[in-house]
C-alpha cells in the first residue's frame, strides 16, 4: 500500500509575495469620502516622498482614476459653467427661436460634458501610456504601468484642484510635476532624473507637435500669400 505520508509531511504552501510595507494611501482606506481624499492630498501635497512611500504599486486602478476624478471635477464644472454662460447668451437672444435655440444648447451641453469627460479619461491614460513607455526606453521602468498610472492619479488628482484658487494656478501645476516626478522615482524604483525626462516626455512632444503645426500653418500662409501676389 502506498505511503502518502502523514499530515504533518506535507510541504506548506508558497507565502504570497510581500507588499513592501504599503498599505496604500487614506483614500484606499475605510473613513469618510472627503476625509479620506482631504488626508491623501495632504500627504501626497505636503511630503510627495512619503506620501508615495505608502501607495501601492498594484490592486486595480479602480480606486485612483476616482481620486482623479474627484480631483478633476473642479475642471470639468468649470468649463461646464463657462459653457453655460455662453449657452445663456445666446438664449436671451429671444424671439420664436429661443426655445429650439434652449433645446439645441441642452442637447449641446450634454455632448460638450461627455466629450469633456472622455477627453479627461483618454488624456490620462495617453499621458501615462507615453510617460511609461519612456520610462521603459531609459530602462527606469522597474514595475508595470499600473504603479505609473497610480502615480499620476494621486499626483494630479491632488494638484488640479488647487489651480482653480486665484493666484495659485501655475504654482500648483508646477508643483503637479513635482510630485509626479518623486512619485515615479518612488513607484518605478528609479533615479529622479529618469523619472524628470519621462514625465516632460509628453510636454516637449506637445510642444513640438505645436510648432510643427505652426510652421506648416505659416508655410501654407505665405505660400497662399505668393500665389495671389503673381
Amino acid at each position: 500500500m502506498p505511503d502518502f505520508g502523514t499530515p504533518g509531511s506535507f510541504p506548506a504552501p508558497p507565502m504570497p509575495p510581500s507588499s513592501g510595507a504599503r498599505t496604500g494611501p487614506p483614500w484606499e482606506q475605510p473613513g469618510s469620502f472627503f476625509q479620506r481624499w482631504l488626508d491623501t492630498a495632504k500627504s501626497i501635497l505636503l511630503d510627495p516622498k512619503a506620501g508615495f512611500s505608502n501607495v501601492r504599486r498594484s490592486g486595480g486602478l479602480g480606486a485612483p482614476l476616482t481620486y482623479y476624478a474627484v480631483g478633476a471635477a473642479p475642471a470639468v464644472i468649470g468649463l461646464v459653467l463657462l459653457q453655460l454662460v455662453g449657452l445663456g447668451g445666446m438664449a436671451m437672444g429671444g424671439g420664436e427661436g429661443a426655445g429650439l435655440g434652449a433645446v439645441v444648447g441642452g442637447a449641446g451641453l450634454i455632448g460638450f460634458l461627455v466629450v469633456l469627460i472622455v477627453g479627461f479619461l483618454v488624456g490620462f491614460f495617453i499621458l501615462t501610456g507615453i510617460v511609461h513607455l519612456v520610462l521603459s526606453l531609459l530602462g527606469g521602468a522597474n514595475h508595470g504601468y499600473e504603479a505609473t498610472a497610480r502615480t499620476f492619479a494621486y499626483a494630479y488628482g491632488s494638484a488640479t484642484p488647487i489651480s482653480w484658487i486665484p493666484c495659485l494656478g501655475a504654482t500648483a501645476g508646477i508643483w503637479g510635476l513635482v510630485c509626479a516626478i518623486m512619485g515615479l522615482a518612488n513607484m518605478q524604483d528609479t533615479t529622479p532624473v529618469k523619472a524628470a525626462v519621462a514625465v516632460f516626455a509628453p510636454i516637449i512632444l506637445c510642444c513640438l507637435v505645436g510648432f510643427l503645426a505652426w510652421g506648416a500653418m505659416m508655410a501654407m500662409i505665405m505660400g497662399s500669400a505668393a500665389t495671389m501676389s503673381q
